[in-house]
């Protein structure tokens, strides 16, 4: 990936089509050469956004531990510092429709209540769930086959009366504490 040529580097080259499979990727910085690597589908691509479906059980790369256990069942800053390996896992929440807009440190996720077929006859039609997510990362890239970009770890959850709370406040101290950020970041 490190060799791809950024798709907006290219000029004249189309944007992807709508329903075309590209890979939504997350890389780590204290992690080199692992990623998060999801299959999504193209739902729109324009000058202003990119939207794209991860549809509920799709087959994904992301990091475990390198004893093979998950993430997550590390304590404290292990949950950032600990060796890692590369993992296969199916994606076990809803489906999502995420919206990413260039230049721009985050995305914005839709979590669905089912999924839909990804054909252009039968475009997803899936029920929006009353709130949003606002994942806080770096500003996507464009590689020929997907997008890259790098978490933030604090995430914001906004209700459908755009109450908002923050999410993952612990981690991220424990992801200072791991020396992926300092207090001046």
């Amino acid at each position: 990936m490190s060799g791809a040529k950024s798709r907006d580097e290219r000029a004249g080259e189309p944007r992807w089509r709508y329903g075309d499979q590209i890979l939504w990727t997350y890389t780590n910085p204290a992690h080199p050469g692992l990623y998060d690597q999801r299959p999504v589908t193209v739902i729109a691509d324009d000058e202003n956004h990119l939207a794209v479906w991860l549809e509920s059980g799709t087959r994904m790369l992301h990091h475990v531990l390198a004893d093979g256990s998950g993430i997550r069942t590390a304590d404290g800053p292990a949950r950032f510092g600990a060796p890692r390996a590369q993992g296969l896992k199916r994606w076990q929440g809803p489906g999502i429709v995420a919206v990413f807009q260039p230049g721009v440190d985050y995305s914005v996720w839709f979590f669905e209540d089912r999924t839909g077929p990804t054909t252009e006859a039968n475009s997803p039609t899936p029920a929006r769930r009353d709130s949003f997510y606002v994942n806080l990362e770096e500003p996507f890239t464009r590689f020929d086959t997907g997008v890259l970009t790098s978490d933030h770890v604090l995430d914001i959850v906004v209700d459908s009366g755009g109450i908002y709370q923050l999410k993952d406040e612990d981690e991220l101290e424990f992801a200072r504490e791991a020396g992926m950020f300092s207090d001046a970041s």
